[in-house]
């Protein structure tokens, strides 16, 4: 929950995997929530892989700048560009706070099939109960 990926996908998994290895994954898993998260990765990568995996619950995730789903069951609250403050590779300069307009700000869902999500961004800035930033960061 409320995690930020940028390009953390290895092309060379997909070869070695069942060829729909996704920027998010939890293939042969059970019981695995995604929610709120956003994910930049790669255009040829499925936004979720959950091959061979039983009761996973997807919802509010945002992927950029992906294309496809292979597991089915949505969970996506839309596909596009996440607007961060400054996003990078250097992790002494990059900054994946949303900037102001970013569909992340307000984005999120506060509970989701009964489990309450994290009060607390990754910097201990506190989510609001409803409608919390999908991501690690509130603005």
């Amino acid at each position: 929950m409320n995690n930020t990926d940028y390009h953390d996908f290895n092309p060379a998994f997909l070869s070695s995997h069942d060829g729909y290895a996704g920027q998010m994954d939890a293939s042969g898993s059970q019981d695995v929530r995604f929610i709120n998260n956003v994910s930049i990765g790669r255009s040829d990568a499925n936004g979720f892989d959950v091959w061979s995996s039983t009761g996973v619950v997807k919802s509010n995730n945002i992927f950029y700048p992906v294309t496809r789903d292979e597991s089915g069951g949505g969970g996506y609250l839309l596909v596009a560009d996440p607007g961060f403050v400054d996003p990078g590779e250097d992790p002494t300069t990059a900054d994946f706070r949303p900037r102001d307009g970013s569909p992340l700000i307000g984005g999120g869902v506060g509970t989701f099939a009964g489990v309450v999500i994290p009060r607390v961004d990754i910097r201990g800035k506190h989510r609001p109960t409803t409608a919390p930033a999908i991501g690690a960061f509130e603005p």
